[in-house]
């Protein structure tokens, strides 16, 4: 020991024993004979056990950047469910030609006379072209010295970019959705969904009667998610007459326990497809707490999308002198619910926040 008080030897030969080198089996027996004299000598020591707290300074915290929780979103149901198109690469406006006033065909009167005629005429619809964007400023030493930092950003700032847009398709003032459906209004001090169901079958027939040989027959009903499940707390004693295919006729409809955004989350007791869709504003009404129930044939609601969006410029030269890097996303879209004026909202008093019991 008084030759090798640096432990020069003692750890060539920890190394030969691992490592297989030559002699490892002279090094093997020499740290067995060490520790059985350590056993000896400081036996006591040997049994004490050091808890991480000894090591404060060596044992690093660990943060699970693959189990980062992002912000909460609605994200984009209703425009999933809708009919979806390209957006021309350029312009920023979309055109639609719109038959206003049609042909007309009636018997004739008699032999060699005048058959009726009527000429035609269009009104163009124009489209507007919107620009979505959003845009975060990161520090150089965030996105060179963190774990994902870049990518955490991004992918709020994507998904904040398709909450806007499904917000916009349902509310933005004079083309949402909201602002074109006809009204069926319910009105109802102590509401039920038993007495809300008519007003769904009515805003359904309003749908067909105004699309008539157009309808595709793919009506969807898209509501706030509190409305879909105060419908499914609704008990009845009663049921339609008239049965409907794939629901049972002593229910109030089916719910398919589809998680949110993932598509249909039910349907109505007429067959209607439920699309629950959290952009749906609850704060509408004289008392700013109600909301509305949409009903629309989908293949009538239309989107424009750059099959690229959202995109993303990352520019590190605007903000070098602070050492900054921006991020910007954005992206080009156009939408319209009015080729023809189909859609129907059910909306009211009768629709205000609702009660569970």
């Amino acid at each position: 020991p008084d030759l090798d008080r640096r432990g020069a030897m003692f750890q060539s030969d920890v190394v030969a024993s691992a490592l297989g080198a030559e002699g490892n089996f002279e090094a093997r027996e020499r740290l067995a004979r060490h520790m059985q004299e350590e056993r000896v000598e400081r036996g006591d020591q040997l049994q004490r056990a050091a808890g991480t707290g000894a090591f404060a300074g060596l044992v690093v915290p660990q943060y699970l950047t693959d189990m980062y929780a992002p912000a909460a979103q609605a994200n984009r149901p209703f425009a999933d469910a809708i009919r979806r198109h390209v957006l021309p690469s350029q312009g920023m406006q979309v055109n639609i030609s719109r038959v206003t006033t049609g042909s007309e065909v009636d018997n004739q009167s008699a032999e060699n006379v005048a058959v009726d005629e009527q000429d035609m005429d269009d009104t163009n619809l124009a489209i507007a072209v919107q620009t979505a964007a959003g845009q975060q400023t990161l520090s150089r030493q965030a996105i060179e010295r963190g774990a994902g930092v870049e990518a955490v950003v991004l992918d709020d700032l994507f998904r904040r970019y398709n909450t806007n847009l499904d917000g916009k398709l349902l509310n933005q003032a004079t083309t949402g959705l909201s602002a074109v459906a006809t009204a069926v209004t319910y009105t109802d001090t102590d509401p039920s969904a038993v007495e809300l169901y008519p007003k769904l079958i009515e805003g359904l027939a309003g749908v067909e009667a105004a699309l008539l040989d157009m309808a595709s027959g793919e009506n969807i009903a898209v509501m706030h998610s509190r409305r879909w499940y105060w419908l499914q707390n609704a008990m009845a004693s009663t049921w339609p007459l008239i049965t409907q295919p794939g629901v049972v006729a002593q229910t109030l409809g089916a719910n398919y326990a589809t998680a949110y955004g993932r598509g249909v989350r039910g349907m109505l007791p007429n067959g209607t497809p439920v699309i629950v869709d959290n952009n749906v504003a609850t704060n509408l009404g004289t008392g700013t707490n109600e909301d509305e129930v949409y009903l629309v044939d989908r293949q009538e609601c239309h989107l424009w999308e750059d099959p690229d969006a959202p995109m993303y410029i990352r520019a590190e030269q605007t903000k070098a002198a602070s050492l900054g890097v921006l991020l910007v996303v954005y992206g080009y879209y156009a939408y319209t619910h009015a080729r023809y004026p189909q859609a129907r909202k059910v909306s009211g008093t009768g629709l205000v926040t609702p009660t569970f019991a």
